[in-house]
C-alpha cells in the first residue's frame, strides 16, 4: 500500500498540485536513503530538496545548509 501512496504523491507533485494531507503520520515515518526527512518527520524524495519549492510544510527542505551554498 505504501508504494501506491508514494506513486500518487509523485503524480500530484509532477502535475504541480500540492497534496494537503498525508496518510502517514510524521512520527511513524522512516525515510529511505533516497528520501529527505523534513523536520516534522515527513519523507520527500531527495530530488525535491533545494528545488525552490516548499515540499515540507515547515520549509526544512529549502533551509538546509546545502541549499544556502548554491545561492
Amino acid at each position: 500500500m505504501w508504494w501506491f501512496i508514494f506513486i500518487c504523491v509523485i503524480n500530484v507533485k509532477t502535475f504541480g498540485v500540492l497534496a494537503s494531507n498525508s496518510s502517514v503520520k510524521a512520527s511513524e515515518s522512516i525515510c529511505s536513503l533516497k528520501q529527505f526527512q523534513c523536520t516534522n518527520g515527513k519523507c520527500i524524495p531527495r530530488m525535491w530538496v533545494c528545488d525552490l519549492e516548499r515540499d515540507c510544510e515547515d520549509n526544512s527542505d529549502e533551509e538546509i545548509e546545502e541549499c544556502k551554498k548554491g545561492q
